[in-house]
């Protein structure tokens, strides 16, 4: 579990520092940040023993972020660390005998 969570911050770390360098914005991330906050509010509370069961969607809002996103090299930064951001939070909500959440993406 720590290890996930160490990946969370390193990912989140060096998104922070990519973005101030090219003082790049990524609008369509928003959601998908919401949801990563919710994560992780979700899943301290779950570890406290609370009755949290579910996670956000964050891997369909991670895909559909990235089926958006352009060619760049920095599109191909974000991809890279949100799915380890988002797999990180997977997986710690699992070794909490969390649930997923699913969205309709039709």
């Amino acid at each position: 579990m720590l290890a996930a969570l160490r990946c969370v911050n390193e990912s989140a770390h060096l998104l922070r520092t990519r973005t101030t360098q090219t003082n790049a914005r990524v609008p369509a991330a928003a959601e998908l940040a919401t949801a990563i906050d919710t994560a992780m509010e979700t899943l301290a509370s779950r570890a406290r023993d609370d009755d949290a069961r579910t996670l956000p969607p964050l891997r369909q809002l991670h895909d559909l972020l990235i089926a958006d996103a352009g060619d760049d090299d920095f599109s191909a930064l974000v991809e890279t660390e949100l799915d380890e951001i988002v797999d990180a939070l997977d997986t710690v909500g699992h070794l909490l005998g969390m649930e997923r959440a699913e969205t309709d993406t039709a």
